[in-house]
């Protein structure tokens, strides 16, 4: 079973993740994507360049990327592909081959997108009201009201722009997701626990179909 995770900034998802993680047992995936994502790349990409454009760096921008393509690239080889293809290819690779190992979860970089393909997959959203989620980044980075505001401001947008530029898609469309997951209604214990069960419907769903999960093989061993 593979679980992806996005969400507004501040909303508590990450900790959720790793709540999710641990009750499961699943192995979770966030800046390690980026590393599989350069040893996917064949020594074509650098490690810097990734984390340079990856949707967790508010510094970074795709607005720098090549974007003059054109339909001969599929011919390309890889070292020559401009550089946003490169990324793409990348990142889609590692996904795919982490999500080939075990039970997992991963955080952001348009996970549930690469990932749609696959039957074992729920991919969440998660939102939370402003003033929990400012209070949230005052606390983790010790810092006044406007300044956390202002972070949770770029770092939306740069997520949004993120996930438009590499998925032609909106980032924060309920559609794009299984589930839009309002951290205010239940918390994150109570997200947490939404979510488990979920993922046992949804096991026990694949198990009736014949399309039996790395967890589920564990349950009816």
């Amino acid at each position: 079973m593979i679980i992806t995770i996005a969400g507004r900034y501040g909303c508590g998802a990450k900790q959720i993740a790793a709540k999710l993680a641990s009750d499961l047992d699943y192995s979770i995936y966030d800046d390690e994507i980026v590393t599989a994502a350069y040893e996917t790349g064949e020594g074509y990409l650098n490690e810097d360049e990734l984390r340079y454009y990856d949707d967790s760096n508010a510094e970074g921008s795709v607005d720098d990327l090549n974007t003059d393509t054109d339909s001969g690239l599929d011919d390309m080889p890889y070292d020559v592909l401009p550089l946003d293809l490169r990324l793409t290819a990348a990142m889609q690779g590692a996904l795919n081959r982490l999500a080939d190992k075990d039970n997992c979860i991963f955080v952001g970089r348009c996970a549930n997108f690469y990932l749609r393909s696959r039957s074992n997959v729920i991919s969440l959203f998660f939102v939370d009201e402003i003033d929990r989620r400012t209070r949230r980044i005052m606390k983790a980075k010790n810092c006044g009201k406007i300044a956390a505001m202002d972070l949770i401001e770029k770092t939306d947008k740069r997520r949004s722009d993120y996930y438009t530029y590499f998925t032609g898609e909106k980032w924060d469309d309920a559609d794009n997701y299984d589930l839009r997951v309002n951290c205010d209604l239940l918390g994150e214990e109570g997200s947490a626990e939404l979510i488990k069960t979920i993922v046992d419907i949804k096991e026990k769903q694949l198990y009736a179909n014949g399309q039996e999960t790395v967890h589920l093989s564990k349950i009816f061993a």
